[in-house]
C-alpha cells in the first residue's frame, strides 16, 4: 500500500480491522527515478507543494501478512520527516517487525505487535 504526500496537518486517515497481505512482491519500486526497496505499507513525499512531511495516518487493529525480511512500513521522506502516525498493527513475519521511518519522526505512537508465523 502506498500513501502518497499525506500531510499531517490535513485530515486524518484511519484504516480499522485492516488486512495487508502478499503485497509489495516487487523487490523494489521506482521513486523520483531512483530505486527503493519495497514495503507493505509505504509513505512517500514526492512534492514539497502538497506537503511538507508526512503524517497524519491511525491504524486501528491492523495485519500486516509478510514472509519478506524487510520493514513491514517504510517512509521516503526526503529528508523532511515523519509525524504524526499511530494506533496499532499486528505483523505476522517469520523475521520480525521492524519500521524504516527516516531520519526525523515526531509523535509516532504506534504499537506493534510481532507474530512470527
Amino acid at each position: 500500500m502506498y500513501i502518497f504526500d499525506k500531510s499531517p496537518d490535513s485530515a486524518n486517515l484511519r484504516f480499522i480491522n485492516c488486512n495487508w497481505s502478499d503485497v509489495a512482491k516487487l523487490k523494489r519500486t521506482t521513486y523520483q527515478n531512483n530505486n527503493v526497496e519495497s514495503s507493505p505499507i509505504h509513505f512517500f513525499l514526492r512534492n514539497d507543494k502538497f506537503a511538507r512531511n508526512i503524517g497524519g495516518v491511525e491504524f486501528v487493529a491492523c495485519y500486516v501478512y509478510d514472509d519478506k525480511n524487510r520493514p513491514f512500513l517504510r517512509a521516503t521522506e526526503r529528508g523532511r520527516g515523519v509525524h504524526d502516525i499511530e494506533g496499532d498493527i499486528n505483523v505476522c513475519n517469520p523475521y520480525g517487525a521492524r519500521m524504516e521511518l527516516g531520519k526525523k519522526t515526531e509523535i509516532v505512537r504506534l504499537k506493534v505487535r510481532s507474530r512470527n508465523n
